[in-house]
């Protein structure tokens, strides 16, 4: 099974003889981030604490024996999936992701290391985004004065300007300046990587190891961050994609 969750729309017509259907389906763990959990303090808590303190999603499992952090603080208008940031980040420094089916994991699972120098590959190339990228965040300390600061020499390197000022976070009140860098190091993220699209499909994670090195195309060994399938002219196309976040 590589996908498990509700059906969110579904049509059907009658053409040339036959019903076409076309439907939607998010995973169930994609109601992590249409759920707000109470706004709260949440103290001592691991990450399958923090999910059981707070809405149960059908479906969905979490990584066992993970760390236990001091607290982790629910604002209001947030998401349990935002909560699940802040605790990966100050338990981990990484932040979560989706691992199997509707398994939320925040170390990564580093099981598999995969070649694909001999696979049937049907395209590929490379590519670069930095339109999220922030050069210098600020936060403002009890007094209103920004006075904490984190600056992203990717940013600089790339010549880009893009400051953002924060009130004070009663998540990073013990260290406000964490709370800045994981600001910094999300912005980062999906900033420049390789891609390649190969008929099949291996049942790949997020976090295993790619390996390809050709002639035509290389790019060593690099972790798996995104992982896409197609279904066209009755194969399967999988498109993997490992990025170079520079975190």
């Amino acid at each position: 099974m590589i996908h498990q969750g509700t059906m969110d729309k579904l049509d059907r017509k009658w053409e040339n003889g036959r019903w076409v259907y076309n439907f939607e389906s998010k995973g169930y763990s994609a109601m992590l981030d249409q759920n707000e959990p109470v706004p709260r303090m949440n103290y001592n808590v691991s990450l399958s604490t923090l999910a059981t303190r707070n809405t149960i999603i059908p479906m969905v499992t979490y990584e066992s024996g993970t760390k236990t952090v001091n607290y982790v603080y629910v604002k209001e208008n947030s998401t349990i999936w935002d909560a699940f940031m802040a605790y990966s980040y100050k338990a981990y420094q990484t932040f979560p992701y989706i691992y199997s089916t509707n398994k939320v994991r925040v170390t990564p699972q580093v099981d598999a290391l995969r070649n694909y120098n001999y696979e049937a590959i049907v395209s590929f190339g490379s590519l670069k985004d930095v339109r999220g990228i922030i050069s210098e965040a600020f936060m403002a300390d009890d007094e209103g004065q920004y006075t904490y600061t984190y600056e992203n020499t990717y940013a600089d390197d790339l010549d880009i300007i893009r400051t953002r000022y924060y009130a004070l976070d009663d998540q990073w009140l013990s260290d406000p300046v964490s709370g800045l860098t994981a600001r910094i190091k999300y912005s980062n993220k999906g900033m420049k990587g390789y891609f390649f699209t190969y008929i099949g499909y291996n049942q790949e994670e997020l976090f295993d190891r790619a390996v390809l090195s050709r002639s035509d195309f290389s790019f060593g060994n690099l972790s798996v961050g995104r992982i896409e399938l197609n279904v066209s002219d009755m194969r399967i196309l999988t498109t993997l994609t490992c990025y170079v976040d520079g975190n």
